[in-house]
């Protein structure tokens, strides 16, 4: 019976010193947390830059996150700011990670423009007897003179 004890002290010990007596924790090719110096990586999905008109619906495109050694960061994005599609204005979101290692990505920034829904162009007030030559002229003829196409108007008699 000692001799089969024997041979399996024998056999254990040399899967442990075969092993390196790690305990099967880590392997050669895993870094240790400390030797990890590469930032994550964030992408942007979906422009940039955001234009839409106040009260329509917004539903942000979001990013991704990769590293070297974590893998697949994406559940981990910090995003940062809000849009508020009721009012007009221009807001930012911020997309921000870091990997187990504490090494920060650089942040990532959508911008989002919600416009007014009727955006004034162009204004001007009739309140005088004459018009205001430094904005408007006189123009004669059908607007061939002008380089426009013949026929400008809505055929309204023309002084």
């Amino acid at each position: 019976m000692s001799f089969f004890k024997s041979i399996w002290v024998l056999f254990f010990t040399s899967i442990l010193l075969l092993s390196g007596c790690s305990g099967g924790g880590s392997s050669s090719d895993e870094l240790p947390a400390s030797a990890d110096t590469l930032s994550p990586e964030i992408i942007l999905l979906g422009d940039s830059e955001v234009t839409l008109m106040q009260g329509e619906t917004y539903a942000d495109a979001g990013a991704t996150a990769s590293d070297t050694v974590d893998g697949n960061l994406t559940s981990m994005i910090d995003m940062s700011g809000s849009v508020d599609t009721s009012t007009p204005g221009s807001y930012e979101l911020s997309y921000s990670v870091s990997d187990t290692a504490g090494n920060m990505a650089t942040a990532v920034k959508r911008t989002v423009t919600v416009l007014d829904k009727w955006v004034l162009v162009w204004n001007d007030e009739f309140n005088a007897d004459t018009i205001d030559p430094a904005k408007w002229a006189y123009m004669l003829g059908d607007g061939t003179l002008y380089g426009e196409s013949a026929g400008w108007g809505n055929k309204e008699l023309q002084l």
